[in-house]
């Protein structure tokens, strides 16, 4: 008659290291920089969409704030949104606690389309 194998259990897997938020691993680790965090602190250049009837010009502070795709500010006001593959990254910085902020580096002719440059800093 047919026997069943019994099912195996699984390997149980080893929690990944954690790491602390000023990038060193706990434990023995050593003060290795986490990559998230490298990354975070970068700076990046994104492309944006303005929103119409903006007026932002090169040198403007800008900032960025969760949603998706992250929405960016000047002088508090909602100015676009960006338009950029690494949207979703810059995303997770915010989510991670980041304060990405910048500058404006390029607005186009009609003022609609840009580029930032904006870099996190662990916000608390």
């Amino acid at each position: 008659m047919g026997q069943q194998s019994k099912p195996r259990p699984e390997t149980p897997k080893a929690p990944p290291s954690p790491v602390s938020r000023a990038g060193a691993m706990d434990g023995d680790g050593g003060g290795e920089s986490s990559p998230v965090i490298e990354f975070c602190q970068m700076k990046h250049s994104l492309r944006v969409d303005f929103a119409a009837g903006t007026a932002v010009a090169p040198g403007d502070p800008v900032r960025l704030i969760v949603s998706s795709p992250p929405r960016v500010l000047s002088a508090g006001e909602d100015v676009g949104e960006v338009r950029d593959s690494s949207g979703q990254a810059m995303l997770r910085c915010l989510m991670d606690g980041y304060e990405m902020s910048g500058v404006v580096d390029l607005v186009d002719l009609t003022g609609r389309q840009g580029q930032i440059s904006v870099s996190g800093r662990e916000s608390g």
